[in-house]
């Protein structure tokens, strides 16, 4: 009986510290002239595999920006994972609101801020996960 009981409650133990929430979705590389007219190109989102960072949530006001690129992030990463060949990944995290950057090509981007200046803000509810897509742009035109 004291092997059972153990068992269920080492299995039990992520719900009973909240770890079983945080984020998941697809990281999509898109690319190409998709303004209207004759030129438009119809290429669509490929799924890409990338790292992807979950940092304290940080502000474009501590950092420097290059164009859709983050320099000097302050802090660590709490969390990164690999998305997979469709785009996809999951990651588990703490309830709170992050910053989502992506290594590409060895630099951190993000493209998606709040009225805040917050780069790339998520917040992840306790015992759920957030729904996200990224997606990687910087070599489209609109």
């Amino acid at each position: 009986m004291l092997k059972y009981t153990l068992i269920c409650a080492i299995i039990s133990l992520p719900l009973a510290h909240g770890l079983a929430q945080g984020a998941k979705g697809k990281v999509y590389w898109l690319e190409g002239n998709h303004m209207p007219g004759p030129e438009h190109s119809r290429r669509v989102k490929q799924g890409v595999v990338r790292e992807i960072f979950f940092y304290p949530l940080a502000s474009m006001k501590n950092v420097t920006m290059e164009g859709w690129f983050v320099s000097d992030m302050p802090g660590k990463p709490l969390a990164r994972v690999r998305s997979r060949r469709d785009g996809s990944f999951k990651v588990r995290l703490k309830p709170g609101t992050y910053s989502v950057l992506v290594n590409e090509k060895g630099k951190l981007y993000a493209n998606l801020f709040d009225g805040e200046g917050n780069i790339f803000p998520v917040t992840i509810p306790a015992k759920k996960y957030a729904d996200l897509t990224i997606l990687i742009d910087y070599e489209a035109a609109y």
